[in-house]
């Protein structure tokens, strides 16, 4: 008896999409490299290879990347951060 999981191939969610990966500090700090150095090969390893880009929103100790997060960024999967 063979079972079936009901699960089908389908088009993965990321493909044809943008990941934004926003980045609490000044371009060319620390944390500013370990977010590019992410971005350069995540793209590779999510299905539907995705376009990564770096945005950097610096102030307030990383307190604006957060609070854009929060307030403004929509739920879906879209954006992801590295702040301090």
């Amino acid at each position: 008896m063979a079972w079936r999981s009901g699960v089908e191939a389908q088009t993965p969610f990321y493909q044809r999409k943008t990941i934004k990966h926003v980045v609490g500090s000044p371009a060319g700090s620390n944390y500013d490299m370990y977010g590019r150095l992410t971005v350069a090969y995540l793209g590779k390893y999510i299905a539907g290879n995705p376009e990564v880009v770096v945005q950097n929103m610096v102030g307030a100790g990383s307190m604006v990347a957060a609070n854009y997060l929060y307030r403004v960024a929509a739920p879906d999967g879209l954006i992801i951060s590295s702040i301090r």
